[in-house]
């Protein structure tokens, strides 16, 4: 080989590695517990403990996740010192989320909600391409923001998110999402249960199949039938103002 290439080669080696040490030595890392006490509805109508996947953030942008068997309420793991840390705990992987957020200064433990699933899932998400921009949102007065608007569940995500990534939030960057009215098709009988915790489901009564009308916004809705073994699955794309219905067998976690 060359003698003059091999030199460029080893020195581009020597820098890699000093650039390794460096970035070892500016975000050192601290280990912090985080906490997945609450019960996914699906949960308590089966009795049965659900498995996650716990995904969180890191300032490389790189996306870190790890699965948690059912039994495990708590998990200890390795973050970024002096960093914003988003954490999402998905029920086997695709159920709505519970979220939660761990600020720089904040304590070891984090606790995980349903209620914050849908806003730090939404950072997340925006946090694989723009890790710089989602560093610098104070999340907490967003949250308090759409908290007061009702909307934590219900936001413009679009509207949010590119007012973001233009450095124009104020307060018209927050808005609530127009929902849908759905009408399905044939639903079995029985107590359908949400996910959504601040949700009731329905019941069909009698011996036949019936149509029912939803109030739903953008996002994935579920409803278990636990007798049938059933899950209704209503996916509403506010954009083309159309909702997607699914009926099928509950996954076996859950039977």
């Amino acid at each position: 080989m060359n003698p003059f290439r091999l030199l460029i080669l080893t020195g581009a080696l020597f820098l890699m590695e000093l650039e390794s040490i460096s970035c070892q030595l500016v975000m050192p890392e601290r280990t912090v517990t985080v906490h997945i006490d609450e019960v996914h509805p699906f949960e308590a109508a089966t009795d049965r403990k659900l498995w996650y996947t716990l995904s969180y953030t890191s300032v490389s942008g790189k996306l870190r996740s790890l699965y948690v068997p059912g039994h495990i309420d708590q998990v200890s793991v390795a973050v970024d010192r002096n960093a914003f840390v988003y954490f999402l705990a998905t029920p086997i992987g695709e159920f709505n989320p519970l979220g939660g957020v761990l600020f720089p200064d904040g304590t070891e433990d984090i606790y995980l909600h349903y209620e914050d699933g849908n806003l730090v899932s939404f950072f997340v998400s925006l946090d694989q391409n723009y890790t710089a921009v989602v560093n610098m949102v104070n999340y907490g007065k967003v949250r308090q923001k759409l908290e007061n608007m009702n909307a934590l569940d219900a936001f413009d995500r679009r509207k949010l998110a590119s007012d973001l990534l233009n450095g124009k939030l104020c307060d018209s960057s927050f808005s609530v999402q127009d929902c849908l009215t759905v009408t399905t098709g044939q639903v079995p009988k029985g107590h359908w249960i949400s996910e959504d915790l601040r949700e009731e489901g329905f019941w069909i009564d009698g011996t036949s199949d019936k149509i029912v009308t939803l109030f739903l916004c953008e996002g994935t809705h579920r409803y278990l039938e636990t007798e049938s073994g059933r899950m209704l699955t209503v996916v509403v794309d506010a954009s083309d103002r159309k909702a997607y219905l699914t009926l099928s067998k509950a996954p076996p976690c859950l039977l």
